[in-house]
Order: C-alpha cells, then structure tokens, then sequence
C-alpha cells in the first residue's frame, strides 16, 4: 500500500506506513525525524543506527512508558 494509513488517537494524528529501505533512507536524511529502535538491548548492543534511541517492544510497561513521554509534536522513525 504506497499510501500512508493515518489513525486518529486523542492525543495526536499518527501516520503509520511500512518503508522501502530506500524510503527509510531518505526519510532518515532529511533531519525531520527521531530514530526509535524497538528492538532488545542485546540486538541493540551488537548493533544500531547512528543517534537512535532503543527501547525493546517486548518490554511491554517500559516500552508504554518509553512511548507516552515522547514528544507528541515530533517525527520518528521506528525500525527493529
């Protein structure tokens, strides 16, 4: 699907949408977006992208927390 689906919550407008490698690039390039890894610290420690912020999914009252103190008016990018 190349169009973005955009869910409406109480607090903001999020648009989710799945990215080409190639996309990601660019989105990441542009400056506009905060980078989140949502994957463990153990796959984060053998490895990650430059200036992201981990915080592991699985960690299910962390990662709510993690999500809830973001600042709604930014950008982010979330890979795992």
């Amino acid at each position: 699907n190349p169009n973005p689906s955009p869910i409406s919550n109480t607090n903001s407008k999020i648009m989710k949408k799945n990215l080409s490698p190639e996309e990601f690039n660019t989105a990441l390039n542009t400056n506009e977006y905060k980078l989140i890894d949502i994957r463990t610290s153990e796959e984060y420690s053998e490895g990650h992208i430059k200036n992201s912020t981990q915080s592991d999914f699985y960690n299910t009252v962390e990662f709510s927390s993690f999500l809830d103190s973001l600042d709604k008016d930014s950008k982010y990018l979330i890979y795992c």
